[in-house]
């Protein structure tokens, strides 16, 4: 069989590395393979290493319709038997910060949702592979027990029928002491996201109490408390939104992080750059706003943070995109994307997919779910067509854009036009798999 090599990867010649924009995968490769890419001439490399780079998707037969294979791997990920659900207890928030989209004037979970909820999962975990559970607002720990009992509840579930339960919480790390960490550490809520957006007199201005007050000591009290626990299977990403105010304080922070984090694996970072998210509340600093991640590209500490987030294609699908994907807000209602409900009320209404009753029963409009999940294949810019990276940007599509119909972003938007430094900072930080020829030895990423 003759193989050429992927119409979708890009070659880094210094670093000898191959970047898929189909998996957004990073492979280190030897002078012979590296020599094959360039001359797209495979045949000399023995049937080991020609599998492993097959089954990596980096070479295809000559007659293979790679758009198709595409296609494939869209449509799998859309329909995969995994359950992605996001549970809003409150939109209530004990924060006002800056660039809020949420305007935080709705309600709670009563008791009559949070058994709901509880006798969905009894009904219909048989039905699944792999459940996974975000918890999001508002701000989730302001239902802190009714969180906990739901999240003791699924994990039960799970190990009563063998299903793999997952579960995650975006938080403002506020209400996140020793005490109530350790109770959903116990209910397998093992992932978190917390925002510190500066050092403390940077991250108050952007993130304060509903009273003004200053939060960053009482997170970042909370943060060093948390690495006491013994447990070491949870995960803790520290999320910093930058803009241009911002940004020259970053190696401060990034400093403080490193001296009490830097040797604790559970602890990374995460930067993102500050965007007007729109809602009711807009962004009250949008001349503030950076251009993308390029504003920041010679801070490699910048530049390796944000690159660590980086997920395989599949795992970066938006639940809104996915059939078994959605968000059941705390009045029962069944939405497809949490910011969607902040939009105009057209939007409002087409993000309200259906409910859930006391019952657990699920109740979904066909028509409504459909809009969401068919993907918006239509090139958002004229290049894009011949781009090695088109599948990573469609896997990332956004299905509230579709639904807005407005453009799609381009990936480079959001990570910078120097792919180079983006290879550079992987490579030398291991987060490559290596393939030889005729020795292949991986590290996953």
């Amino acid at each position: 069989m003759v193989y050429v090599k992927s119409k979708w990867i890009y070659l880094n010649k210094e670093s000898k590395a191959v970047l898929s924009g189909l998996t957004w995968k990073l492979f280190h490769v030897d002078e012979n393979v590296f020599n094959a890419f360039e001359n797209n001439d495979f045949e000399f490399l023995d049937e080991d290493t020609l599998e492993a780079l097959v089954n990596e998707y980096l070479i295809v037969s000559e007659n293979e319709n790679e758009d198709d294979l595409f296609n494939r791997i869209l449509y799998e990920a859309i329909f995969k038997n995994e359950l992605k659900v996001t549970i809003i207890p409150t939109e209530l928030c004990n924060f006002r910060c800056v660039y809020c989209y949420e305007n935080h004037n709705m309600g709670s979970m009563t008791e009559t949702e949070e058994n709901g909820i509880i006798r969905f999962f009894k009904r219909n975990i048989r039905k699944y592979e792999r459940i996974n559970v975000e918890w999001f607002g508002g701000e989730p720990l302001l239902e802190r027990d009714k969180v906990i009992k739901i999240a003791n509840s699924i994990k039960q579930l799970g190990r009563e029928n063998g299903v793999s339960v997952i579960a995650s919480m975006t938080t403002n790390g506020y209400l996140l002491d020793y005490e109530t960490f350790s109770e959903l550490l116990k209910a397998n809520v093992l992932y978190y996201q917390i925002t510190l957006d500066g050092i403390a007199a940077i991250h108050d201005k952007m993130r304060p109490l509903v009273n003004g007050k200053g939060t960053f000591e009482k997170i970042y009290n909370n943060l060093k408390e948390l690495r006491k626990a013994k447990n070491n299977m949870f995960k803790i990403a520290i999320r910093v939104n930058l803009s241009k105010s911002t940004t020259p304080y970053l190696n401060e922070l990034l400093d403080m992080l490193n001296k009490d984090f830097g040797d604790d694996s559970r602890f990374t970072i995460i930067l993102e750059t500050v965007k007007d998210w729109g809602g009711n509340n807009e962004c009250k600093a949008s001349d503030d706003l950076l251009d993308g991640i390029d504003k920041i590209k010679d801070n490699k500490s910048v530049l390796q943070s944000y690159i660590d987030i980086n997920e395989s294609v599949s795992g970066r699908i938006c639940h809104s995109l996915m059939k078994n994907g959605f968000v059941i807000n705390y009045n029962g209602s069944v939405l497809k994307c949490a910011k969607a409900q902040y939009e105009n009320e057209e939007i409002r209404n087409e993000n309200v997919i259906g409910s859930i009753d006391d019952r657990g029963v699920l109740k979904i409009s066909k028509p409504k779910e459909t809009k969401w999940i068919t993907p918006d294949l239509r090139n958002p810019k004229d290049n894009c067509e011949d781009c090695w990276a088109k599948p990573t940007c469609f896997m990332c599509i956004c299905p509230l854009a579709k639904i807005k119909q407005v453009d799609q972003k381009c990936i480079f938007d959001e990570i910078g036009s120097n792919i180079d430094d983006v290879i550079e900072v992987l490579i030398k930080n291991g987060n490559y798999s290596e393939i030889k020829s005729n020795n292949i030895n991986r590290r996953e990423m």
